[in-house]
């Protein structure tokens, strides 16, 4: 039981951190913009900006931005980062009752699957409007202006474990019911 404290401790400290160091990463980045943001010799490489893969051939390519357009970002940036923020939040809240022996509750199983909401609602609604307003920012003072939505392979992963971790959480729920029922039978 003490592996279970120290890990969950270590991961809950972790997921503390991610609440200054993501707000400072998107900052950090778009003070940098168009340019990656890159630590520890190329080990990471923060980019908000679209793949170039995906912009038509056709489109100029963006070297500068203005400060309107990185303040833009910087907000915008914001709508995938406050979903990865309060995910975070129940990652915090369930490692700290991890920490505290508590391991098999119903609240542990409503922030798991508070937790796969999230990631399917970022998926599903996050992604794609942060994804709009991120290129209508960029195109603004371009002609031709520019909306785009991607969908790929990443996003399809995280839908199936966001739906996988779902189920999880109803069987857990119904595991619960009936460990409930047990425990009360004579």
């Amino acid at each position: 039981m003490n592996k279970i404290k120290v890990v969950s401790r270590l991961l809950r400290v972790g997921f503390q951190l991610c609440f200054f160091v993501v707000p400072v990463l998107l900052f950090f980045y778009w003070l940098n913009a168009p340019k990656p943001l890159e630590m520890l010799s190329h080990l990471i490489v923060v980019n908000m900006l679209p793949d170039p893969h995906y912009v038509p051939a056709n489109f100029p390519v963006i070297n500068y931005l203005s400060p309107t357009t990185k303040i833009l970002g910087f907000i915008f940036s914001f709508i995938p980062a406050g979903f990865v923020l309060v995910i975070c939040h129940y990652l915090v809240k369930l490692f700290r009752a991890f920490e505290n022996n508590e391991i098999f509750t119903i609240s542990n199983v409503k922030f798991v699957r508070n937790i796969s909401y999230l990631l399917l609602a970022s998926q599903l609604i996050g992604q794609p409007i942060y994804q709009a307003l991120l290129t209508v920012a960029l195109t603004w003072n371009n002609h031709p202006k520019m909306i785009m939505i991607s969908f790929n392979q990443s996003n399809i992963g995280i839908l199936v474990v966001s739906l996988l971790i779902i189920l999880i959480a109803w069987i857990m729920t119904e595991g619960y019911k009936l460990r409930e029922d047990q425990a009360l039978t004579i």
